[in-house]
């Protein structure tokens, strides 16, 4: 997964195993000055989410997965927040596992 800040977009390139990559990335619209990633389950469905902060507008970009794989992800969600946020730090405090 990259995150690119001028383009506004999460693109999420899958590995074929053999080190190539089997077909053209996906992306994903999260909005420009996005300055970070993280991968987490945060809605507890037990598929990986992907996040993204934005430390200009004050919001974090959430793209939800639709399935257990890597490249459907719903539209990103955008969440406010009261500060800029400029980092991410993703923990799974309750241990639920993530099943991939």
């Amino acid at each position: 997964m990259v995150a690119s800040s001028t383009q506004g977009t999460v693109s999420v390139l899958l590995g074929n195993g053999g080190g190539c990559f089997f077909k053209a990335a996906v992306n994903y619209n999260v909005g420009h000055n996005s300055n970070g990633i993280a991968v987490g389950d945060f809605n507890e469905d037990r598929y990986p989410d992907i996040t993204v902060p934005n430390g200009v507008c004050r919001y974090y970009y959430l793209c939800f997965n639709k399935s257990r794989r890597w490249d459907l992800f719903l539209p990103a969600t955008t969440f406010g927040v009261s500060s800029y946020p400029s980092r991410l730090l993703n923990e799974d405090f309750n241990m639920i596992v993530i099943w991939i």
